[in-house]
């Protein structure tokens, strides 16, 4: 829905638009938007073209300066004789920043004082954010009129405003992801999912849903769009918790055999690891593999607890079960020649 951004009303004069003379005012956008039509308070004199409307940008002093930033045409049959507001659409909308003063400038192809436009202004104007200014070499240069100002609305589609977005989550492997955002602005809006400053294809409704994996870590926002211009929202961080899917199973280790068990866990940076024998957790033993060699005192319950700022995961029991062979001394008492073959 189109709606007017800047605007001044009020005439008490009025001038001739033709050939080299042109008349501008300037304006400050008062906020980040789009133009698609600028609304004019004029009149036809005589027979005339077609008239132009143009916006440009303005030098350091505030007057016009360029080429067309977005321009229309108003037919000379659709002008009438007597003064009245007549709205320009523009051929091509065109995005304005806040705090930037731009200039509308009319312009007439040929006529004379006889066939001309008959441009409305006020003598003495009120309008903080601009003035009129006057051109008789068909936009060269141009001479400035202040205090004079012209009426003039600037119509268009504000840009997005992001109003709500889903928080930073923690996740577990299989749980349902659902991301969402809501916004304000003009005209329709459009989404574009990203993970990581990458478009996420197809991704282009306000939310976002999919199903954890460790894969699916990151950080994700969504990019609103309008006519208006584009607004992004805050980063969103998905971190998910540990999974350990792989581990070592039972195992039965000779007497004075290095063991070793592991586990191996996806999820989120950093994972760190706590060893535990029984419920009792075993000094030193931090890393995603535990090895000693195998004495009688190994033989139990292990498991492996898997940590990030996420949650935990937690192996199954691993159970050790420590053997004798025929090259174990004292297992069983045995004189130290009890192997010897003779």
């Amino acid at each position: 829905m189109s709606q007017i951004f800047e605007s001044h009303a009020g005439q008490n004069a009025s001038d001739g638009v033709y050939g080299n003379n042109w008349r501008c005012q300037t304006f400050t956008a008062t906020s980040s938007h789009d133009v698609t039509s600028i609304k004019l308070f004029f009149a036809r004199q005589g027979v005339i073209g077609v008239v132009t409307v143009s916006i440009r940008a303005t030098d350091i002093g505030g007057q016009p300066t360029g080429v067309d930033i977005a321009s229309g045409t108003f037919a000379a049959s659709g002008i009438s004789t007597s003064p009245k507001w007549h709205e320009i659409v523009l051929d091509s909308a065109c995005n304005l920043v806040s705090g930037t003063k731009y200039a509308i400038i009319v312009r007439l192809a040929g006529g004379n004082s006889a066939n001309e436009v008959r441009y409305y202004y006020q003598i003495t104007g009120t309008y903080a954010g601009g003035a009129q200014d006057f051109s008789n070499t068909a936009g060269v240069t141009w001479t400035g009129l202040t205090p004079s100002d012209s009426p003039f609305e600037i119509w268009g589609s504000s840009a997005p405003s992001i109003t709500g977005q889903s928080p930073d989550t923690d996740a577990s492997v299989g749980d349902a992801i659902l991301f969402s955002v809501t916004a304000t602005g003009g005209g329709e809006l459009t989404y574009q999912w990203n993970k990581g400053g990458l478009d996420i294809g197809g991704e282009i409704s306000s939310t976002l849903s999919f199903t954890a994996s460790a894969s699916s870590e990151g950080v994700y926002n969504c990019t609103v769009t309008n006519p208006g211009g584009s607004v992004t929202t805050s980063d969103i961080t998905l971190t998910i918790a540990p999974n350990i899917f792989s581990q070592t199973s039972d195992i039965s280790s000779p007497l004075g055999s290095s063991t070793e068990l592991a586990v191996v866990a996806e999820g989120s940076a950093t994972l760190t690891y706590q060893w535990f024998k029984g419920v009792v957790a075993i000094g030193g033993e931090t890393s995603s593999t535990y090895t000693f060699y195998a004495a009688a005192g190994h033989a139990g319950t292990y498991s492996c607890v898997v940590t990030n700022s996420a949650g935990s995961d937690t192996s199954s029991n691993i159970v050790v079960t420590v053997v004798a062979n025929k090259y174990s001394r004292n297992f069983f008492d045995l004189p130290l020649d009890a192997d010897r073959i003779t």
